[in-house]
């Protein structure tokens, strides 16, 4: 239960239809009296930034201990400041709790329940493997080949802040940086740190520690007695490297062979993001899921770029923030529905629902199809409570348009009790009121929402509730948008990732041919960044200028530019210059005390 408004709360009571007993509910939630809680979060993020500025820089010339020893200052930060801000929000989660135990048995379902596609999924066991003995921890990466603000680290360094950000897990991942090493260092006994580092198995005699044949094989072939990888996590626990026990150190290591990016650093077959996030999920004791054709519920079997439901849900288990049971709803992003044949579906929310949508009086119809709309949607309960039987859990499909505030329901349903560790999916029609419709643009991208526990009748331990993708309605079947629209607004600089930028063609050319442009209103002076020289740091920033549109901060340091120091404007001009010419620049810069990059290429 979140601090839902009256007008929610008075929704949920006519869509449930309960009596003057959910009202009684609803008035002692509402004079619950707990101390505002901004003031103690606001002191929490205070200290946080205190905190964080007396931890040393990471700096990849360090000794291996220091740099660990920064890592864990900085990851200790943040478990304090996240620790302040659960205390200062546990008055108001008991006062929901009282408010869930208080409607509990009175929003039991008085529909038929949706039970056609309830699945058992029981995976907390997959971690046959042993976790970690501590879980802060820090992967040293090899420097050579995830060079710092290259392209290549991005795609490992966006895998660990996946596990990094998991909500209610004390997991905590971070990189670091060394030399490249072979394997004798790598597979050291006893070893001192964790690494994730390429070996070379046709030129390196040393044995690996978890594939001692040193194939050059990418793949397994039984047939020929081969045991090939391409990527592979080696743990050390009890003393030895395979060892049985709590891991203490993890060697994560890519064969050379089946990556050209060893002997070609032009190449971009190199480990990518997917890769990696699998392999940390073995360092941290995630073992493969057990079966085959449940593709879609981990990045342990299928090929998923992301941390699944039940990724988490391991993390949380094995590595818990949390004391007792618990119950956490998840809405998910892929679809796998059988019904009994030997294709079933599977793919994602995205594409498996209609993008095209038109009314017929309360009806949705398909635009693709001339028909009425067809709808999928699947949600997971990942904790360890089941439903009770007494109680009632609504999901929603609606379309929302946030910037005219207004949403549209299409369907909503009782689901189906939910055991723990349980996944449930949805197939059906519409049920609409076609003037909830009026407020809703036409022929524009609106959502497509679906929300599980929707009115949230139980406390959760996340709020990944919602899953949603961009869909057009029209007002025909003729499914064509009114009026065309007024093109939009060309920006000259445009985000395209968490780190990554586009420039279109005429603001490059723009901008190199008045090269005084890259520095009007931004004031620069020269900084150190800790062990590895001066960069220029940004005093000041106008807004609209090229920095600005860059996605530069004030008090950022500019460090380097694919690789090389930044001396003046002549370095940026010359990276602007690759850029109009097709290239791709990475720009290198600390913010706060964490190093960054930002990637830039031409529209």
């Amino acid at each position: 239960m979140k601090n839902l408004s009256i007008p929610i709360l008075a929704a949920a009571v006519l869509t449930v239809g309960c009596s003057e007993e959910y009202l009684d509910c609803v008035n002692a939630w509402q004079e619950c009296n707990c101390p505002p809680s901004g003031p103690a979060i606001a002191a929490a993020e205070a200290t946080y930034d205190l905190c964080i500025e007396n931890c040393p820089v990471l700096d990849p010339n360090s000794p291996e201990q220091q740099q660990l020893a920064a890592g864990r200052c900085i990851k200790a930060c943040g478990d304090a400041r996240n620790e302040a801000i659960e205390e200062a929000t546990a008055c108001q989660e008991e006062c929901d709790d009282e408010f869930d135990e208080c409607t509990g048995a009175i929003l039991g379902c008085s529909d038929p329940t949706s039970t056609q596609y309830l699945v058992q999924l029981s995976i907390s066991n997959w971690g046959a493997n042993d976790p970690l003995v501590d879980p802060q921890h820090g992967f040293f990466l090899c420097e050579d080949h995830f060079p710092p603000f290259s392209m290549e680290r991005n795609e490992v360094v966006q895998a660990i802040q996946q596990y990094d950000q998991v909500e209610g897990s004390d997991i905590g991942f971070f990189a670091l940086s060394q030399p490249h090493q072979d394997k004798s260092a790598l597979f050291a006994d006893p070893p001192t740190v964790s690494t994730f580092d390429y070996v070379d198995n046709a030129n390196d005699s040393f044995v690996h520690a978890c594939h001692p044949d040193n194939t050059t094989a990418c793949f397994d072939n039984d047939a020929l007695g081969i045991d090939g990888f391409a990527i592979n996590t080696c743990s050390y626990a009890d003393g030895e490297w395979s060892g049985d026990g709590d891991r203490e150190f993890v060697a994560i290591t890519a064969n050379a062979n089946c990556y050209t990016y060893f002997t070609d650093p032009t190449s971009s077959d190199y480990v990518r993001e997917v890769s990696a996030l699998h392999e940390f999920g073995h360092a941290a004791g995630m073992a493969h899921s057990p079966v085959d054709e449940q593709i879609y519920i981990s990045t342990m079997q299928g090929n998923l770029k992301y941390l699944s439901a039940y990724d988490v849900k391991f993390l949380r288990d094995h590595y818990s923030r949390y004391t007792g049971p618990n119950r956490d709803f998840v809405a998910s992003s892929k679809i796998r529905i059988d019904f009994g044949g030997a294709n079933p579906i599977i793919d994602t929310f995205a594409k498996e629902n209609p993008d095209r949508l038109y009314l017929v009086g309360d009806v949705v119809y398909d635009c693709s199809t001339q028909a009425p709309a067809v709808f999928y949607a699947a949600w997971f309960n990942t904790g360890e409570d089941d439903q009770e039987a007494d109680h009632c859990m609504i999901n929603e499909l609606r379309l929302e348009q946030p910037s005219a505030a207004h949403e549209a329901k299409i369907v909503s349903w009782h689901a189906a009790q939910m055991p723990s560790e349980s996944q449930d999916q949805w197939v059906g029609g519409s049920n609409t009121v076609a003037s909830d419709f009026v407020g809703l643009s036409r022929g524009v991208d609106i959502d497509l929402v679906f929300e599980v526990n929707v009115y949230e009748q139980y406390r959760e331990r996340s709020t990944n509730n919602i899953v949603r993708t961009p869909v057009k309605l029209y007002d025909t079947s003729a499914c064509v948008p009114p009026s065309p629209l007024p093109p939009a607004p060309v920006a000259p600089i445009r985000k395209i990732g968490a780190t990554s930028y586009d420039i279109t063609a005429q603001y490059l050319n723009q901008v190199t041919a008045n090269p005084l442009a890259v520095a009007r209103g931004v004031t620069v002076v020269p900084a150190p960044v800790a062990g590895l020289g001066l960069g220029l740091k940004l005093k000041a920033i106008e807004e609209g200028s090229p920095l600005f549109l860059m996605g530069a901060q004030v008090g950022d340091i500019l460090w380097r530019v694919d690789g090389q120091p930044i001396t003046g404007l002549g370095t940026a001009i010359s990276a602007l210059n690759k850029v109009k010419n097709g290239g791709t620049v990475v720009i290198g810069y600390v913010r706060g005390s964490m190093m960054r990059s930002a990637s830039y290429k031409k529209r």
